[in-house]
């Protein structure tokens, strides 16, 4: 058997229940909510201790319709290769959803043993329903995929103003955070590094758009162009939307 049929014969025991349903063509779980919100799990391979063992990691994510192929982007790649980028860029490991850190070394299982390999991929299945379901289960609309990106990746809302990834969704939410939740967490020799890092990124750039009334009807008109181009992806890539 090989590991991905294991992987999506196992996952599927504890996902179908929440929705989600398998694309082969991403080689990940996915569900999607509300026409609007993309949620998907899957894995990746990684070093594993000993020569007879292998080992994978899970990696989970969440992006939303409108997650933007402004400029060059959509001249230079297919519909598909696109949205297969969105899942890429959109991910992380199971390990940042646990408290502590847990599985910081993925999952290690013996390469020549089937048995093994199962039951290494129910014990990952069942950590991934433990810490992250209830997480997914918390984003039910837009805001709260902010929210949700704000905490785990931040990455995917950087540079409103150029329409890049999941940033638009900062004007379709209407959001004017400061997006300094965590600044106590930093070392205080990093704080004010940090916050001109967010300014810079996130904040200018979202500002920008707010108050300039020509480009903010841009980045609505990308906003909608968007989110047809990627349920009409994701229909190609046989996901129901």
């Amino acid at each position: 058997m090989t590991f991905t049929k294991a992987f999506k014969d196992v996952f599927s025991e504890y996902l179908t229940q929440y929705g989600f349903k398998w694309c082969y063509k991403v080689r990940r779980f996915v569900k999607v909510q509300n026409q609007e919100l993309i949620f998907f799990i899957g894995y990746r391979g990684a070093p594993a201790s000993t020569r007879s063992n292998k080992c994978f990691e899970v990696y989970v994510g969440i992006f939303s319709v409108y997650f933007s192929r402004f400029g060059d982007w959509e001249n230079e790649y297919s519909r598909e290769s696109l949205m297969k980028m969105a899942f890429a860029v959109s991910e992380e490991p199971l390990m940042d959803f646990t408290n502590p850190y847990m599985y910081v070394m993925g999952f290690e299982y013996d390469k020549n043993n089937n048995d093994n390999m199962t039951e290494v991929l129910r014990k990952a299945a069942a950590a991934t329903v433990k810490w992250v379901i209830p997480e997914f289960d918390k984003v039910t609309d837009l805001k709260a995929y902010v929210v949700f990106t704000k905490k785990h990746l931040l990455i995917p809302l950087g540079f409103c103003d150029k329409f890049l990834q999941d940033s638009l969704t900062l004007i379709l939410t209407d959001n004017h955070d400061d997006f300094l939740d965590n600044i106590d967490e930093e070392p205080e020799s990093e704080k004010e590094f940090v916050r001109q890092c967010i300014k810079e990124n996130y904040t200018d750039p979202r500002d920008r758009v707010f108050n300039d009334p020509i480009l903010l009807k841009e980045a609505l008109k990308e906003a909608e162009h968007s989110k047809k181009i990627n349920l009409e992806a994701l229909k190609n890539l046989k996901i129901k939307v």
